[in-house]
């Protein structure tokens, strides 16, 4: 997932955190690393500000209020022993093991790959270095992947199911019933406008 931060329309403030609301609005209230939905991950309380570039090192002390350094993050993320503090080597950094920058690539894409089991494997050094520092792989983000294979795997049988019908209905040559027509635009809209499908367990019970 790769997210995209709205240019020239924030307010600049002198506090960091009253740039939240916009972070959570421009992260699609998402965790920037894990992708971690606040439906997923127990609401907004679990969600907190990290600073990309660590406001405790010296050498981004001037990024402590600069939007671009603010990333929507789960508390799972954020934390200390996970991402915190953490900044690679100027060495580790030439090598390429650095965290991925959720706004300008897409990691899980082009960094890591996700397996049957919801557990991360690594593609480049990026990749070494988030999985590894971020703990990408802890159970709760494991069992997440999981839920979410199973979703997308109801959405396209529900998909497909929706498709098979209207195409007989058109072959007989009738127009889709009202609740097929909603029940496909439901199913477009969640594509079109969830990156995550956070959707409720008994909406595919309906």
């Amino acid at each position: 997932m790769q997210f995209a931060r709205r240019i020239g329309s924030i307010p600049n403030f002198v506090d960091y955190q009253d740039y939240r609301p916009y972070l959570r609005e421009d992260f699609l209230r998402h965790c920037a690393y894990c992708t971690g939905h606040e439906d997923e991950m127990g609401g907004e309380d679990h969600y907190e500000i990290d600073h990309h570039r660590p406001k405790s090192r010296r050498e981004f002390s001037h990024l402590v209020n600069d939007y671009g350094n603010l990333y929507y993050s789960c508390h799972g993320c954020n934390r200390k022993g996970a991402k915190g503090d953490n900044w690679p080597s100027d060495e580790l950094y030439n090598a390429g093991f650095r965290f991925f920058d959720p706004v300008v690539e897409n990691a899980y894409a082009t960094h890591m790959s996700e397996t049957q089991s919801g557990r991360l494997v690594r593609k480049t050094n990026v990749g070494v270095y988030s999985i590894d520092k971020l703990r990408l792989n802890r159970e709760g983000l494991r069992k997440l992947r999981q839920r979410r294979r199973a979703m997308r795997k109801k959405l396209r049988q529900e998909l497909s199911r929706l498709l098979r019908v209207l195409e007989r209905t058109k072959l007989m040559g009738h127009q889709p019933s009202s609740a097929i027509q909603t029940r496909l635009a439901l199913v477009r809209q969640t594509l079109s406008t969830r990156p995550v499908l956070c959707l409720l367990p008994d909406w595919w019970a309906a």
